[in-house]
């Protein structure tokens, strides 16, 4: 399984790490190593987003908990993520396009109001978004989108009186065989489909449970996870997003450092450093990188963190200490701790670390160059 929606949310993240370094590591396999482990893995993609509850008109995965479902932002941006990823790494189009889907849905629970993102939305059966009345495909779909949606959904018939999820069983491709249908015709009648079935949906009144806390935590992995959006994935539409998140988080450290301390709060501000470490790689701030290494030299000292936080800790500290513009800057007694800090730790994984140098244009082909071969362990930072 790729992702185990079951586990507890720690376990889950952990797995989804475990997942992203594989898919590093198949980044980097040669034409001469053997393709066997990265082509079952390809496969098991394409076949959990099959599998799973997935809304292929709007995106999204959805969770069925009683009689309602939920839609989880923290589930989604770590599938969105990993099926960019996978696309990316194998060129396959179709997890691309569910990575992108996905994502598109849970910008929308972004918070105009606070700037940050919420937790998640419950919708009863009844009002999923992606349930549609077999009446309203028998009357407004043509016989060839017909067609072409019974086998996406793996159906014989379309019935008046039933409902039907529009979550795809089977390929587009296979569909475009089992239809009898060319498959770049299928490629261009499936976006028609999609957009008519958009508009079949868009006027019911759906009544959903929205949930308005804010986590903290949360959000500094959704940041993170849209910078890697940004750099890797190109998906570009999100950068205003991205800044208003930013601008709140940092808003929200500047605030926290004077609260009386604790594991979680402690935990939370260093998810937000490394989240704002992350963002200095799109719009790179001298400020903002001087204030995460000095907080979190200082709670390094107090050796108050949780072990999943003192990782993402020793990792973004690492960074910083390849940085010049940030190591000069720092007083004698934080810059030789840093040093001291960085050599006492026992690195599992290597973090490269590149300073861009040149003019912009220089600086743009030798940034689209490296973000050719896919490594979530690489840090590009222009300055």
């Amino acid at each position: 399984m790729i992702l185990d929606f079951d586990l507890p949310d720690n376990e889950l993240y952990r797995q989804f790490q475990q997942q992203k370094k594989k898919l590093a590591n198949f980044a980097r396999l040669s034409l001469l190593d053997s393709q066997l482990e990265k082509d079952n893995f390809h496969a098991e993609c394409l076949s959990f987003v099959l599998r799973i509850n997935l809304d292929s008109i709007y995106g999204g995965l959805y969770q069925a908990n009683g009689d309602k479902f939920q839609l989880s932002t923290f589930q989604n941006i770590l599938l969105s993520e990993l099926l960019l990823a996978s696309g990316l790494t194998f060129f396959d189009g179709d997890l691309t396009y569910n990575g992108s889907n996905i994502l598109a849905r849970i910008s929308s629970l972004f918070s105009g109001q606070s700037n940050l993102f919420r937790t998640e939305v419950w919708y009863k059966y009844k009002e999923l978004p992606f349930l549609v009345d077999g009446t309203l495909l028998i009357e407004k779909l043509d016989t060839q989108e017909r067609q072409l949606l019974k086998a996406l959904l793996d159906i014989s018939e379309i019935n008046q009186d039933k409902q039907y999820e529009i979550g795809y069983k089977i390929s587009l491709s296979t569909a475009s065989v089992k239809s009898n249908i060319h498959f770049k015709n299928a490629q261009v009648l499936e976006q028609s489909l999609r957009k008519k079935l958009m508009l079949l949906t868009s006027d019911r009144e759906l009544n959903p449970v929205v949930c308005n806390e804010f986590d903290i935590s949360l959000n500094a992995k959704i940041l993170s996870f849209l910078v890697a959006s940004t750099l890797w994935f190109k998906e570009t539409e999100y950068v205003e997003i991205t800044e208003r998140l930013n601008h709140s988080l940092s808003q929200w450290l500047n605030q926290s450092l004077e609260l009386p301390s604790s594991q979680d709060l402690n935990d939370k501000i260093i998810l937000v450093c490394v989240a704002l470490i992350d963002y200095c790689q799109i719009k790179f701030d001298q400020q903002v990188l001087l204030l995460a290494c000095e907080t979190m030299l200082q709670f390094v000292e107090k050796n108050d963190l949780s072990e999943e936080v003192r990782i993402s800790t020793s990792q973004s500290l690492l960074i910083l200490s390849k940085l010049e513009i940030i190591t000069d800057r720092l007083n004698e007694s934080d810059r030789n701790q840093l040093y001291q800090v960085i050599n006492n730790i026992q690195f599992l994984e290597k973090i490269t670390i590149i300073s861009l140098q040149g003019t912009n244009s220089a600086q743009l082909e030798q940034k689209e160059q490296l973000l050719s071969c896919y490594d979530p362990l690489l840090k590009i930072y222009n300055y």
